[in-house]
């Protein structure tokens, strides 16, 4: 996913775990692998000839910090959201995409992420692999939008 998230313009890249995850992953786990990511994330930037670096979190931010990396426009992919659509989105504005678990969120982080103002967004219909929505939400911002994306 971090090369393709180099590909498709994001700049920035938070790593966070879910309570529904399948994968879980704690910050010593993260640290030992953050050196392979930063590596990918290098090479994925040469070889699409991109000028800006793409930063990845050293840490797995927990719940308090997620509100340090609030942009103009927080969208949080969900299949209970709204079809998805950038009408309301301030043109021209960086924009935060949180994808989830492929399970969904729990009630506790779907009113975290509501206190917030996230605007909830479905991708599809159908159950994405986090992966398929990861890649369809940037590239549908790249190609709709090009502007600074943060996953």
């Amino acid at each position: 996913m971090f090369q393709k998230a180099v590909e498709l313009n994001a700049n920035l890249i938070i790593p966070y775990c879910f309570q529904k995850s399948l994968t879980k992953i704690n910050n010593q786990n993260y640290l030992q692998k953050l050196k392979r990511y930063q590596k990918i994330v290098k090479e994925a930037g040469e070889q699409s000839q991109r000028n800006q670096k793409v930063r990845i979190v050293d840490h797995l931010i927990n719940k308090s910090e997620i509100k340090d990396y609030l942009l103009t426009n927080n969208f949080i992919c969900d299949l209970k959201g709204k079809p998805f659509s950038f009408q309301k989105r301030a043109k021209n504005k960086d924009t935060l995409i949180i994808i989830g678990p492929r399970q969904g969120f729990s009630n506790k982080e779907r009113l975290f992420f509501q206190s917030l103002n996230f605007q909830f967004v479905q991708l599809s219909k159908t159950v994405l692999r986090t992966e398929t929505a990861f890649i369809s939400a940037l590239a549908i911002c790249n190609y709709l939008l090009n502007l600074k994306i943060t996953t």
